[in-house]
């Protein structure tokens, strides 16, 4: 062999040596001690899979991490890189995927250095903006996937926040550069991203599997999908969330959806009355503002609302006994039914009468309603609940509702509580207005004058012939038989 070819041989052969000989993890003793650096996290990891043969590709094994804020394990970190590009300063990342995480995360420190956080000052918190400004040394830069695969991740925190499991997470066409500039999350394109759990618990309460697609960036979140999957409910609704970073501005649409309220029982533990049965709900909010205020969100909502029940409970209540009680006009004032309409027709799950002795007969935990049917059908208007065609029926007696109940300040507008007939009309009838704080200011003049027989006013009995009476009600709630 000539002298020419052996130095063509050998040139030959060094990149297949090369290839073969290659090993990434010769540099593992070097990223450990850089790894040393990171603050707040110990991280190690046992190898790195990489291939001269597909340069663009790395997968680090068995990640664990230790810190106080999370720790757990990662089965694999993987990565793919285009090549060409990087040519043309342009980092075009195809792929991140996280395998197999399990991760335990402790809230109450999240909060601590959240907290930590808002207490910084004005101009450390412009650096990002500054820095967003400044040219760098490459093109464009786009993560086009990044990938969470069965992820399972639990609070470890006193409060056990919420529980997660078998997380799938996928973001898609992420630009990060463009121009030599960061992109900021206003200028960012839509992203997509999709998620799904197998099982999810927050604050104790089971919400079963969970799925949602969105689509977005800072300007507007777009949810094409948010749903709710239980062994007997399921819930959906869409929508969508203008500034979502800044001041979020939410427009929802509930889909028919059904809810199991035994199912969530959990979230009803304070509560005197609780619901029992299969709910269908329906509706949708119209653009309101999310604030830390809670009374300024409600005075700006807008929409409606459809609820129905069919073969349900209320358990803690006998309604039974409080109509009957109303039919009787007997053994009640004025202020004791203000307070009976404060919790039987707004809030009646939100506190126990004191002080009356036959609400408080009526309301035990021992005792339970059978609801046959339940029917809300309601519009929102700044605020103001509207009932319309609204009525529950029990075994023996049929119930209907009418006009306002204002959310923000707990008040009645024009709202009708009326006992039915069979012909739906009102054996018994009042509408009040007024503070639900405050029962005694429902009552119109005439009815808090008349102290010898103080229902006499309050509720206008029937006195014309069946045939001739005007139905208050003719909805989809029957009269029980």
């Amino acid at each position: 062999m000539s002298p020419l070819a052996k130095i063509l041989l050998i040139l030959a052969l060094i990149p297949i040596l090369l290839v073969s000989l290659w090993d990434p993890n010769w540099f593992k003793s070097d990223i450990d001690n850089q790894l040393e650096n990171v603050s707040s996290i110990d991280v190690q990891f046992d190898h790195i899979e990489h291939s001269l043969l597909q340069p663009g590709k790395l997968a680090i094994q068995h990640i664990e991490l230790n810190g106080d804020v999370l720790t757990g394990t990662v089965q694999s970190l993987q990565v793919s890189v285009a090549i060409a590009p990087l040519f043309n300063k342009q980092v075009v990342v195809e792929e991140i995927k996280l395998v197999n995480p399990l991760l335990q995360v402790n809230m109450a420190a999240i909060q601590a250095m959240s907290e930590q956080t808002d207490n910084t000052s004005a101009e450390e918190n412009a650096t990002p903006q500054e820095n967003a400004a400044r040219p760098l040394p490459i093109q464009s830069a786009e993560l086009r996937r990044f990938v969470i695969e069965n992820a399972n991740i639990t609070d470890v925190s006193e409060q056990s926040l919420f529980a997660i499991t078998d997380l799938n997470l996928n973001v898609a066409n992420l630009l990060l550069v463009q121009n030599n500039l960061l992109v900021t999350p206003d200028t960012l394109p839509p992203a997509t991203l999709e998620l799904t759990t197998r099982n999810s618990t927050f604050a104790g309460q089971s919400f079963g599997q969970l799925l949602l697609k969105a689509l977005g960036n800072g300007q507007q979140l777009t949810l094409n999908k948010l749903q709710m999957t239980t062994e007997q409910s399921n819930l959906s609704l869409h929508g969508k969330v203008k500034t979502p970073l800044s001041s979020p501005m939410v427009s929802l649409s509930l889909d028919e959806s059904i809810v199991s309220m035994d199912e969530f029982g959990g979230l009803m533990d304070d509560l005197p009355v609780k619901p029992s049965g299969l709910v269908k709900l329906a509706g949708k909010f119209t653009e309101f503002a999310v604030t830390k205020d809670k009374q300024q969100m409600l005075q700006n909502l807008n929409g409606d609302l459809h609820i129905g029940m069919d073969n349900g409970r209320l358990k803690g209540i006998d309604i039974n006994r409080i109509v009957q009680t109303i039919k009787d006009n007997r053994n009640a004032r004025p202020k004791d039914l203000g307070r009976l309409l404060l919790k039987g027709s707004a809030t009646m799950l939100a506190k126990r009468s004191t002080g009356l002795s036959w609400t408080r007969a009526a309301l035990n935990q021992n005792h339970q309603t059978a609801i046959p049917q339940l029917r809300i059908n309601s519009t929102i208007s700044n605020g103001v609940l509207n009932l319309q065609q609204t009525a529950l029926a029990t075994n023996r007696h049929r119930v209907a509702f009418d006009g306002g109940i204002n959310l923000s300040t707990t008040a009645f507008k024009d709202f009708t509580f009326a006992v039915l007939d069979a012909e739906g009309c009102a054996k018994a009838q009042q509408t009040l207005n007024g503070n639900l704080d405050d029962p005694t200011r429902f009552i119109t003049k005439n009815a808090a004058a008349n102290i010898l027989d103080p229902l006499k006013d309050l509720f206008k009995k029937a006195v014309m012939p069946a045939t001739a009476c005007e139905p208050v009600y003719q909805g989809e709630v029957a009269h029980p038989n």
